[in-house]
């Protein structure tokens, strides 16, 4: 046979392509357990059947990705696209519906509330440095090693020394005490609650330069009053957030509904395990 006669073996096996090229191609494609093609060197474009299937050929050496197969040769760039047997052409696109960055951190503070015994204001917050990382998360509670069903939760009594002001520790100062760093300076806190005077003070010493807050719903009390005041003295900037999402999910059985990537990762060759 002619040296300039190649043969081309393509095999589609629910999404599971071989390709088995020895120089420049021209091939046939149909839905099938096996197809075979033969030609010379040049450019072909071929459209198969039922999976909606193109392939794009001008060389003679390929490689898989994922769901496309890259055809690179002496003669230029191969492509090969398998779309999903879906229809809607979404295949190997990313989703849309994901989390932002201050979204999910805001969404971390929060989550980490819940964490928190405090029967009126459960607050979470959430540290990340100039590289988006999480360094440090916190939610108000007692201090360690004081026991949360002896100490008072009350928001009023006669005796101040029956609230629980006296004794919780805010979910800023835990947070940065949580760090995971060796400092948080420069990084930014994402809390539920614009912070109190005492806990503005912790952030300035901390060295943090930006509070990104959801609530500021206490804003005409004192403490308030001073704490914005030293944080602007300081030039920690301040911000509120607005969530794109009022609410955000977590449904722990979405893990058993949702595609898995071992579910679409495929054998390449029988000699030959694909990766995820």
């Amino acid at each position: 046979m002619a040296s300039t006669v190649t043969h081309v073996i393509l095999r589609v096996f629910r999404r599971v392509v071989y390709l088995a090229p020895l120089g420049s191609l021209v091939v046939c494609v149909r839905e099938g357990p096996r197809v075979c093609g033969t030609g010379t060197q040049g450019r072909t474009e071929v459209a198969a059947g039922a999976g909606d299937r193109s392939l794009k050929t001008r060389g003679s050496r390929s490689c898989c990705l994922g769901g496309r197969t890259m055809l690179e040769g002496e003669a230029g760039e191969q492509e090969l696209q398998l779309r999903s047997d879906r229809g809607d052409g979404a295949a190997g696109k990313k989703r849309e519906d994901y989390l932002e960055c201050s979204e999910y951190f805001m969404a971390v503070a929060f989550l980490s509330a819940q964490r928190s015994k405090d029967p009126n204001s459960q607050v979470g917050a959430c540290i990340v440095n100039p590289e988006n990382k999480i360094v440090g998360i916190g939610y108000n509670g007692m201090p360690n090693g004081c026991s949360d069903d002896s100490l008072p939760w009350a928001r009023n009594a006669k005796n101040k020394l029956d609230t629980k002001y006296m004794y919780v520790c805010h979910a800023e100062l835990n947070a940065i005490l949580n760090k995971n760093a060796s400092d948080v300076k420069g990084c930014t806190m994402y809390v539920a609650l614009f912070p109190c005077n005492e806990c503005a003070k912790l952030i300035i010493q901390s060295g943090i330069s930006k509070v990104v807050y959801m609530s500021d719903k206490y804003r005409d009390k004192p403490e308030m009053k001073a704490s914005r005041l030293m944080l602007d003295m300081a030039n920690v900037k301040c911000s509120q957030f607005t969530p794109k999402n009022k609410t955000i999910t977590i449904d722990f059985d979405t893990i058993n509904k949702s595609g898995s990537c071992l579910d679409s990762c495929k054998v390449a060759a029988p000699a030959s395990p694909s990766s995820c």
